[in-house]
């Protein structure tokens, strides 16, 4: 008695490999997402409010970014007398290279925006755009930052 064996053709295996790789791919919540290297960043900070000329509304501010900061967190509203800053974060969706969430102050006409950032390891890019709840204001902040350094102790 001959026993015959199956032998999976090509088409079968090349398959099942990319099911493999995809079942162990990393998923969210791995290193995978996006990440800013911890120290201090430089970020020029540009409001774009209208009939505002751009030379007004830009300034540079530096902030601390921690190791256990996500980067979220991290990049919040940084402009001058902005509720927004204050506000909790909502909705956060972190991929390899860009970070999404949105800002929503609590009451009755509040603020709001939503946020979108371009991540390298240590620079960042991107925008918030806000409406001021009650006032029917609207407003853009552009952030670009960039490592400078370590954080000074204590930040």
């Amino acid at each position: 008695m001959v026993r015959r064996f199956w032998v999976p053709n090509r088409r079968v295996l090349i398959g099942a490999m990319m099911l493999l790789a995809v079942v162990m791919s990393p998923g969210p919540g791995t290193a995978s997402e996006a990440r800013l290297e911890p120290g201090r960043y430089d970020v020029e900070v540009r409001l774009e409010l209208p009939h505002l000329s751009a030379a007004d509304a830009t300034k540079h501010v530096s902030i601390c970014v921690d190791d256990a900061a996500d980067p979220a967190t991290a990049l919040r509203v940084l402009s001058t007398n902005n509720p927004l800053g204050k506000c909790p974060l909502q909705g956060r969706v972190i991929t390899s290279n860009t970070v999404r969430f949105d800002v929503a102050c609590q009451g009755l006409n509040a603020a709001k925006g939503s946020a979108e950032f371009q991540i390298g390891q240590d620079r960042f890019q991107g925008r918030i755009a806000m409406k001021m709840g009650g006032k029917n204001m609207t407003m853009t902040e552009h952030q670009t930052g960039r490592r400078i350094g370590a954080c000074k102790p204590g930040e």
